[in-house]
């Protein structure tokens, strides 16, 4: 798992954007609000526009999630790869794209895009529905089931993407994907996540993945909890080590 993707989880992303025609319609009045949110706790900032992009990558420390809007109908969140790569140079960390599956104006699809930007930066997925969701999945080389435990098992959020798989089974057994697994519980016992983990070996098994790792975070029932043990440092050594 990349290092930036493992110190995000669990955490906060926040929005500065504004349109023309706002108050707030600046890059340095984007950037002093980023700066705003990254004081209050903000763990990464997304963006919009490139004047924007840099003027938060310059003046945060945190990741910048960027992304270039282009027009208001179809596809008009990043739309291009020229637009991705903009966004990149501009300084985002990691670029939205549109993930749904509508024409794209350079006649790219989006499995297309990210295969072309695969090197360059990280991608940020905006889906619209499962279609979206499965095409994203398809186009990735590693699938992280993150999820708090449940009466000893996983979020309903998480089984309802999962059980979502079954119309693309062939496609996903035949990428030979890996998975890891990442959950927390208040419960401390050692049987905690027996069922949980029994539950993903059998979905990494049955869809032919290659299990790259779990990390199972007894003790963790709330943010305090959860800094006071070593799970944190696990899941980024988790990350590194892929």
């Amino acid at each position: 798992m990349n290092e930036l993707i493992a110190n995000l989880k669990g955490k906060l992303i926040v929005s500065c954007q504004a349109y023309m025609g706002e108050p707030l319609r600046h890059p340095e009045t984007m950037a002093q609000m980023a700066r705003a949110a990254e004081l209050g706790g903000a763990a990464a900032i997304r963006c919009q526009g490139l004047s924007d992009i840099a003027a938060i990558k310059g003046r945060v420390e945190i990741p910048v999630l960027g992304l270039w809007k282009e027009g208001h109908d179809g596809v008009y969140i990043t739309p291009t790869l020229r637009h991705a790569r903009a966004c990149i140079a501009a300084g985002a960390d990691v670029v939205a794209l549109d993930a749904t599956g509508r024409p794209r104006p350079d006649g790219r699809t989006f499995e297309e895009t990210v295969a072309a930007l695969k090197g360059e930066t990280l991608v940020m997925a905006d889906c619209a529905c499962m279609d979206d969701v499965r095409r994203e999945i398809l186009s990735a080389d590693m699938v992280v089931f993150a999820t708090p435990l449940y009466y000893y098992g996983m979020s309903a959020q998480l089984k309802t993407i999962i059980d979502r798989f079954c119309s693309a089974n062939a496609s996903i057994t035949g990428r030979h994907m890996k998975a890891a697994l990442l959950a927390v519980a208040w419960n401390a016992d050692e049987w905690t996540f027996e069922a949980l983990e029994a539950h993903y070996r059998t979905i990494v098994r049955y869809l032919h993945m290659e299990d790259a790792g779990m990390v199972l975070g007894r003790g963790c029932g709330t943010p305090g909890m959860t800094r006071r043990t070593g799970y944190p440092q696990a899941a980024y050594d988790l990350g590194a080590s892929l």
